[in-house]
């Protein structure tokens, strides 16, 4: 899987040369006056900030990193005054990005990276999504990530827009959408769903390396409701005029869990009242999803497969790959840590944290048997 810290943050591309002029293309109709301008956009950035560095994938940039290249008072404000002055680099109008995040909240404002010795976060990330008038873009996305310093440096800048060209959204196309026609369409050619989310207007230009005219589009998310290895659920995109698929994508996924699994032990072999308890790894912790399971290795990290992308309950006992702890003096009850996370997580364990006597035997004790098998070893 890859780093949950920055799948939302980073896509793939290929170094641009350092000359000052991009492909930017092939242009779809409409766009070629917006080429030129974006091209000039592009080579002021480079004047004023000739540090910073540009990748590009399939004719548009896709990211923007390296020394800092915008600051403010807050990350917003950082973030902001990016907008404001570069965002026709992109192809697109400063008035276009609305701060809204890719959250089921809309949330536009998400810190990012842990640091567990200051116990803050290292940066924040800064989202935004390209509209047309009132309409979104198909999974548009800008994401600027400043450091959490005095200044609040832009040092990344994340990007997924589409350069629209002259398309405007008619205000009277906007009417309430015919769900049932749009349906109909899909059932042509998955005729078990049962189940459709309510339609939404969007934008369709493309997603990922497509170059596509853009159009007014209506996506939903249609469900066989089977709740077994035959389910089938997809997300469709189609024309608002004519019902037409433009877009068919497999919404059954697997994602797996991620996460680290440490307990607060006492340092080296000393007894509790003569040494500190730290933060310490437990080497081949057991994991758990239901019947599900995995060890993590020596440094108590650990993949765990998950059949789904829901929300998920992990545990974590002290037990593991070679040793089972039995908290017999508490009277049986076991130190048992549970959370719920969105996959991949991280779900993050953190035995006896609270340094309280039978736990801390417990996590003791898993922690040296350990020890001294791998030094047996």
């Amino acid at each position: 899987m890859a780093n949950p810290r920055w799948t939302a943050l980073c896509g793939g591309g290929v170094l641009l040369a350092t000359a000052s002029a991009l492909a930017l293309g092939p242009p779809i109709e409409g766009q070629e006056g917006g080429l030129i301008a974006q091209r000039e956009h592009v080579g002021l950035f480079r004047q004023e900030r000739p540090q910073a560095r540009i990748y590009e994938r399939a004719g548009r940039i896709s990211r923007v990193y390296g020394k800092a290249f915008s600051t403010g008072a807050t990350p917003e404000a950082s973030a902001e005054r990016f907008r404001l002055d570069h965002a026709r680099m992109f192809g697109v109008e400063p008035q276009d990005l609305l701060p809204v995040g890719p959250f089921k909240d809309g949330r536009h404002l998400q810190p990012i990276m842990y640091d567990r010795d200051t116990g803050e976060y290292k940066f924040t990330g800064v989202y935004y999504t390209q509209y047309e008038g009132p309409v979104p873009v198909f999974r548009s996305r800008l994401t600027l990530l400043t450091r959490n310093e005095p200044g609040y440096p832009l040092v990344l800048a994340g990007v997924d827009l589409r350069n629209l060209g002259g398309f405007a959204v008619n205000p009277a196309a906007l009417g309430a959408i015919n769900a049932a026609a749009h349906q109909a369409t899909v059932l042509a050619v998955d005729p078990r769903l049962i189940e459709f989310t309510e339609p939404e207007y969007v934008i369709w230009a493309g997603v990922d390396d497509m170059i596509v005219a853009p159009r007014l589009a209506v996506t939903f998310v249609g469900d066989s409701g089977i709740q077994d290895i035959d389910r089938d659920k997809w997300l469709y995109v189609t024309d608002a005029a004519t019902g037409a698929i433009l877009y068919r994508e497999n919404q059954i996924l697997e994602v797996d869990v991620i996460g680290n699994v440490s307990a607060m032990a006492t340092e080296v072999s000393g007894a509790e009242q003569c040494e500190a308890e730290v933060a310490t790894p437990m080497p081949y912790a057991r994991v758990t999803i239901g019947a599900e399971q995995t060890f993590a290795d020596a440094n108590g990290d650990y993949t765990l497969p998950n059949a789904g992308a829901g929300d998920v309950l992990v545990e974590s006992a002290v037990r593991g790959q070679y040793f089972v702890v039995t908290n017999i003096a508490s009277g049986g009850s076991d130190a048992l840590l549970t959370q719920t996370v969105t996959p991949p997580g991280p779900a993050n364990f953190m035995h006896n944290s609270g340094n309280e006597q039978f736990t801390r035997g417990e996590v003791n004790a898993y922690v040296q048997a350990n020890v001294v098998r791998d030094f047996a070893l």
